[in-house]
């Protein structure tokens, strides 16, 4: 038990990054559907890893300290996801068009307004507007992230709380004076 409280940035950072991958990959993504299944689940285990740091140095792991660890991971996961999306769509300009085509073609009594709308958000998505969706992107994503981590958090520190250590007498007192 050395006192020194452990940093939270390592789990934050690779838990964050690991949930912003699978948030923006084609096939994963679908994860974001469940409330940000990923983002909570990053959350959550970045909690346990640093609960367990906490734990080992003897010091204080609750809920307030989740929400802390939930926030940075959500903050690294909207940062590097948006990386991730920068170089898919220079990697595989259309990758996003083609998924959605083909979900199309997979529901064949999808109604045609809905087909439209469908079709036209898979050229939208093909066609990046800019610095300026890249920016609303990113926003979004951290507005979005943190909300998701901040919560995954809170229930990280909730179901991984551990109360440090009490320092322990190491003799005993002297009796009360008479």
């Amino acid at each position: 038990m050395s006192g020194i409280k452990p940093s939270f940035i390592k789990p934050a950072a690779i838990c964050g990054g690991v949930a912003a991958v699978l948030a923006t990959l084609p096939g994963t993504s679908i994860g974001n559907c469940f409330c940000c299944a990923w983002m909570l689940a990053a959350a959550i285990i970045a909690c346990k890893v640093h609960s367990t740091s906490c734990k080992a140095a003897g010091i204080e792991f609750g809920a307030a300290q989740g929400a802390v660890v939930g926030l940075s991971t959500g903050v690294v996961a909207a940062l590097v996801g948006t990386v991730v999306s920068i170089i898919l769509n220079f990697v595989a300009p259309g990758a996003a068009e083609r998924m959605i085509l083909g979900f199309i073609e997979m529901l064949p009594d999808l109604p045609p307004d809905a087909q439209d709308t469908l079709a036209k958000a898979s050229r939208d998505a093909a066609n990046p507007k800019g610095f300026l969706q890249l920016l609303v992107g990113l926003l979004t994503s951290l507005i979005g992230y943190g909300i998701f981590g901040t919560l995954g958090g809170l229930l990280g520190g909730v179901l991984f709380k551990n109360e440090g250590h009490t320092p322990t007498m190491s003799h005993t007192p002297p009796p009360p004076a008479e």
